[in-house]
């Protein structure tokens, strides 16, 4: 992942900006992450609000690369493996399914995803 697109573009920005764009994140309703590129899609980096959603805490849910999958609805699992499959080519999309959160209740989500590429085309996340 390029710094640019690690930090959403506030690389070399002032640490107040920086700071107020965290803020924004963690105190908004959007849980930003990143895969990797190639299967088995790897959690690369996930904002901290995504305790508030499911419970689990970013370090979690980096550690064990298995553990957002193994939280997966069972009847939308297959829906959203292929899904990921077919990223690559669609360039971006939207996706709805449930992830059993760490208190034990089902939540549902709604997934906008985007394919992001270097300069060359290649998959970069």
């Amino acid at each position: 992942m390029s710094s640019d697109a690690a930090d959403g573009g506030l690389a070399g920005a002032p640490a107040d900006d920086r700071a107020r764009f965290e803020q924004l994140v963690r105190s908004g309703p959007t849980v930003l992450y990143s895969l990797r590129a190639e299967p088995p899609y790897d959690l690369t980096y996930v904002s901290d609000n995504v305790t508030a959603f499911c419970g689990f805490t970013p370090q979690q849910l980096l550690a064990d690369p298995g553990l957002f999958a193994s939280r997966l609805h069972p009847d939308d699992a297959e829906r959203v493996y292929a899904n990921a499959a077919r990223l690559p080519e669609l360039g971006r999309s939207v996706i709805e399914y449930r992830l059993h959160r760490a208190d034990g209740r089902w939540a549902w989500t709604r997934d906008e995803q985007v394919v992001v590429r270097d300069d060359s085309g290649r998959l970069v996340e």
